[in-house]
């Protein structure tokens, strides 16, 4: 299980880049490399050397998992990099079921993302036939990241409670 202080931090970075994917529709690299350096600290420190490998395979896990849809032009190259820093500070098995989370969580953040962008062309002043500004249509998968990790930690936590 990840010990409270790792997860905490995870989901203040997670957080962070919810909040900013939401108003920029950006993911700072700095945000996630500033991660991945706290995850390896925790790694190293929690696993000794063998953390290093551990964070490793996460990170690797995590962005593996999500290229595809990077590739295919679906999904922008800093959600892949963010969902690579949840597996660094995960390892490779509970940073895919946090992938696998993720993707759910993004379902249900698309359906709110549709409903916003329906909602906001009918209050328009233009009307429904209004035009779509592009970038109103790149949802911020940000916050399906950071929903799919607190919805996997919280799963994981339920677990070892049993």
């Amino acid at each position: 299980m990840t010990p409270l202080p790792e997860a905490v931090a995870l989901l203040v970075f997670t957080g962070v880049a919810a909040v900013g994917d939401v108003r920029r529709l950006r993911i700072p690299n700095t945000l996630v490399v500033a991660g991945i350096v706290v995850a390896v600290i925790f790694a190293l420190y929690d696993r000794g050397t063998g953390g290093l490998l551990h964070a490793a395979a996460g990170l690797a896990v995590g962005m593996l998992v999500l290229m595809p849809f990077h590739l295919l032009k679906m999904m922008g190259a800093g959600d892949v990099k963010l969902m690579g820093m949840v597996g660094a500070f995960l390892g490779p098995v509970d940073g895919f079921c946090a992938t696998l989370a993720t993707m759910l969580a993004g379902g249900a953040v698309s359906v709110w993302w549709l409903w916003r962008m329906r909602r906001n062309r009918k209050e328009s002043p233009q009307g429904g036939g209004q035009a779509v500004d592009t970038r109103e249509m790149h949802m911020p998968y940000g916050v399906a990241i950071f929903l799919g990790t607190l919805v996997w930690l919280v799963i994981r936590w339920l677990w070892l409670q049993q």
